[in-house]
């Protein structure tokens, strides 16, 4: 009877393990999967010109215009020296709407509005607009990735 019960526990000692992995697993996609808010990246009059440089608007703007395209954002020229960009993401369909101000010697980006990306907002009384002050990191990472390609860009000018 000993020697059953023997080969029984070699037979299944990897259960434990499998058990032991299998939590491990859960608790490492959690905390990559889980949802934490960043506050939010701003582009504020960023100065990409320098003293030798002289840019037109109308090549800013071709410029801003091409990299937005690139980054898989929906531009649309609202008014001299303003975009209004749009971008969704294939996987759950997260939207992130940015205002880009420019002119001939700086940019800013700025948040606009978004859909099913996780905000949080200031305190604000009913009725009010909500003016959010973190956000989830996909939307930052979209800002600093059309920031620095923006800036590389009209680097190469």
């Amino acid at each position: 009877m000993e020697a059953r019960i023997v080969e029984l526990d070699r037979k299944f000692w990897w259960c434990g393990h499998l058990f032991a992995l299998l939590l491990v697993g859960i608790v490492a996609v959690g905390g990559v999967v889980g949802c934490s808010l960043h506050p939010i990246y701003r582009v504020q009059s960023t100065l990409y010109i320098t003293a030798h440089e002289n840019h037109t608007l109308k090549q800013v703007k071709t410029i801003i215009y091409q990299v937005g395209l690139r980054q898989n954002w929906k531009m649309d020229y609202v008014d001299e020296g303003h975009f209004v960009a749009t971008r969704t993401s294939l996987y759950k369909s997260r939207v992130a709407v940015v205002d880009i101000v420019f002119d001939t010697e700086t940019f800013s980006i700025t948040y606009k509005d978004s859909k099913r990306i996780k905000v949080k907002c200031k305190e604000i009384a009913e009725g009010d607009v909500c003016t959010p002050t973190e956000i989830h990191k996909l939307y930052n990472l979209w800002v600093q990735n059309l920031e620095w390609d923006i800036l590389g860009s009209l680097s190469k000018l």
